[in-house]
C-alpha cells in the first residue's frame, strides 16, 4: 500500500485504539462500583445500558476503520492503475502525461503551445459524439495523440478521462468489484498506444465496455505501421484486431501538412518552418541543451478554444 493509503488507514487505527481504550476503562470502572454496592435495578439497567453503548461505538469504531481501510486501498489502487487520478474533465487533463510527446524547449512561444486544427477534426469530432470507439493512426510525430486528445475535449467536453496505464491496468480497471464510478453523463476510456493495450482487449472486455454504468467512449491511437502488423497478425492478437476492426472507426492522420494547415501553424510559431510536418519542429529531440520546461509551465492553456483553462490531471 502506498504512503498516500497507509497516513489516513493509520489515523484510523490510532482512533479505534484510542475509543477500545476508553470503553476498556468505563468497564473498569463499572465493575468496581458494582462490586461496592448493592445497586438498586434502576441504577443496575443504567449500568447495563452504558456497557451496551460503550460496546456499540467500539463496534461502530471497528466498522469504520474497516471502510476507512478498503477506501484507501481502492484509492490507492486506482491511483497505481491510471495515469490521472481523481478523474479529470477531457478537456482539463494534462497532455504530457496522456502520451502527447514533450515539446521542444527552445520552442517559441516558450510556454504556451497553440493546438493547430487538422483537415480531419471536424469528422473525428462527429465521429467522437456518436460513436463507441474511435482510433486515430498515422506515422510517429503526427500529433496523433494531440489531436486526438483536443478534438475529445471539443466533442465530449463533460467527459470524465479514464487513462489506464497499461494492459494489465485495463484488465484490472474492468475487473474492478464494484465498477469505477465516473460521476458523469459520459466517459472517455483513453488508450494511447492501443498496441499496449491488446492483452486487456477482446470480445468479452468489449461487451463490458459497452455495459457500462455510463455512456463510454474509447479513444485509441497507435502508429501506421503497428496498426498494419495488427491487422495481419495471426494467433491471440488476431483475435484482438478482428474486434477491432469490427469496432473502430479508424482516421488516418498524415504527417505532411495540407495548405491551409501549413498557414495556420506558421501564424502560431513565429519562425517555424513546417514543410516536414507538425513533429519534426514541435517535438523534443532527446538531444537539445536547454533546460526543462517546468511541469507548471508545460500545463499552461493550450487549447485554441479561448477557454483558457488548466489543463491539470487534477480534473
Amino acid at each position: 500500500m502506498s504512503r498516500r493509503a497507509r497516513v489516513p488507514a493509520a489515523r484510523a487505527g490510532a482512533a479505534t485504539l484510542a475509543t477500545a481504550a476508553v470503553t476498556v476503562g468505563i468497564l473498569q470502572v463499572l465493575q468496581q462500583i458494582v462490586g461496592a454496592f448493592d445497586p438498586r435495578p434502576a441504577v443496575t439497567a443504567l449500568l447495563i445500558a452504558s456497557v451496551a453503548l460503550a460496546t456499540l461505538a467500539l463496534e461502530r469504531g471497528r466498522v469504520r476503520r474497516r471502510e476507512h481501510q478498503a477506501q484507501a486501498s481502492r484509492e490507492a489502487q486506482l491511483s497505481e492503475m491510471l495515469r490521472c487520478w481523481p478523474l479529470p474533465l477531457v478537456g482539463d487533463a494534462d497532455p504530457y502525461r496522456l502520451g502527447v510527446f514533450p515539446r521542444r524547449r527552445a520552442l517559441r512561444p516558450p510556454i504556451a503551445a497553440p493546438y493547430v486544427r487538422r483537415q480531419l477534426d471536424d469528422r473525428l469530432e462527429e465521429a467522437l459524439k456518436e460513436s463507441p470507439f474511435v482510433l486515430v493512426f498515422g506515422p510517429p510525430r503526427a500529433g496523433k495523440s494531440r489531436t486526438a486528445l483536443e478534438c475529445a475535449g471539443r466533442a465530449l467536453r463533460d467527459a470524465r478521462l479514464i487513462a489506464p496505464t497499461d494492459g494489465d491496468a485495463l484488465g484490472e480497471l474492468l475487473a474492478l468489484d464494484p465498477p469505477l464510478e465516473p460521476h458523469a453523463s459520459h466517459a472517455v476510456l483513453w488508450l494511447d498506444g492501443l498496441e499496449r493495450f491488446l492483452g486487456g482487449l477482446g470480445d468479452e472486455r468489449f461487451d463490458a465496455l459497452a455495459a457500462a454504468t455510463v455512456p463510454l467512449t474509447v479513444v485509441a491511437t497507435i502508429r501506421t505501421t503497428d496498426y498494419e502488423a495488427l491487422l495481419a497478425a495471426s494467433g491471440e492478437t488476431a483475435e484482438a484486431a478482428k474486434e477491432i476492426a469490427a469496432r473502430a472507426r479508424a482516421f488516418e492522420l498524415p504527417a505532411q501538412l495540407t495548405r491551409t494547415e501549413l498557414e495556420e501553424a506558421e501564424g502560431a510559431y513565429e519562425d517555424e518552418d513546417f514543410r516536414e510536418g507538425l513533429g519534426a519542429r514541435l517535438s523534443a529531440t532527446g538531444k537539445e541543451e536547454e533546460p526543462p520546461v517546468a511541469r507548471a509551465e508545460r500545463r499552461a492553456p493550450i487549447s485554441t478554444t479561448g477557454s483558457g483553462r488548466s489543463r491539470s490531471c487534477g480534473g
